[in-house]
């Protein structure tokens, strides 16, 4: 009774620990909500694993936005896509500006990409705050509970690609 007991309570604990973070089988993605916005609303993040040709591994970030869209600036080479600019915050020193991409008929979305070598800052963070301007050009943020990252990321499978010549 005392073993099951244990079994139990180490169960409860480890489920608890990775509770932040679900897994999407469908997408083999994991994803978690956002804990604070301003202004306030509800945001998601997605983060799928890549590869090409087992040479260089990158993560593909969603961040899904829930009443306030990014401003967009227009891409001449493709009329569906829109860039933005979006900064990455942890508690770390390091800060990351990137060009997030809009699909105009998904205008709630902002994909970002990421090498392996950036996510490693991410992984031994506790938080990340993802700030980026509305359409009437305020800033908003959103921050999100990014504890146990690595140990989530290991619960997806790799999508690989193979590189172009």
């Amino acid at each position: 009774m005392k073993k099951f007991l244990k079994i139990v309570m180490f169960l409860t604990l480890s489920t608890f620990s990775f509770a932040k973070w679900e897994v999407d089988r469908d997408y083999n993605m994991i994803f978690t909500y956002s804990v604070k916005s301003e202004p306030n609303q509800k945001g998601v993040l997605y983060i799928r694993k890549g590869s090409y040709d087992d040479i260089l591994d990158y993560y593909s970030l969603y961040i899904l936005t829930d009443k306030y869209p990014a401003f967009t600036e227009k891409i001449d080479e493709d009329k569906t896509m829109q860039k933005t600019k979006v900064e990455l915050v942890t508690e770390h020193p390091i800060e990351f500006e990137r060009i997030g991409l809009i699909n105009i008929y998904k205008p709630n979305e902002i994909f970002i990409l990421l090498i392996d070598d950036e996510m490693e800052v991410f992984k031994r963070s506790k938080t990340l705050k993802v700030i980026y301007k509305d359409r009437n050009l305020s800033s908003c943020y959103m921050e999100f509970d990014i504890t146990e990252l690595e140990k989530a990321i290991k619960e997806i499978k790799i999508k690989k690609l193979p590189l172009m010549n």
